[in-house]
């Protein structure tokens, strides 16, 4: 059996792609097309859940400051109500620590 050449390749045979080389088709699937619509959606969505996440996070700072000053107002009232308290429970310790002195 001998080897066609060059010459024996004429017409419509020669010009038909290669299988080796790269081809590019003029058609959609609709499994594709399907696909791509639902990963578009989809990404649409998950940037419009981020926002909604950044635009709470934000209003939480803004809030953040007023919360923290409210939260040192009282601990500071606290701080003042138990130092009352201690110089009271003092008084009273010399108190009885004088009365105890005076009976001896």
């Amino acid at each position: 059996m001998t080897r066609p050449t060059d010459s024996d390749w004429s017409g419509l045979e020669r010009r038909a792609p290669r299988p080796e080389r790269w081809h590019i088709k003029r058609e959609f699937q609709l499994g594709h097309l399907i696909t791509t619509l639902v990963m578009a959606t989809t990404v649409i969505m998950y940037i419009g859940k981020m926002e909604q996440r950044i635009a709470l996070v934000e209003q939480t700072v803004q809030q953040q400051p007023e919360r923290d000053d409210r939260q040192d107002k009282a601990i500071a009232e606290a701080l003042g109500a138990i130092n009352a308290r201690l110089s009271r429970l003092d008084d009273k310790m010399d108190r009885v620590l004088m009365q105890s002195n005076r009976g001896k």
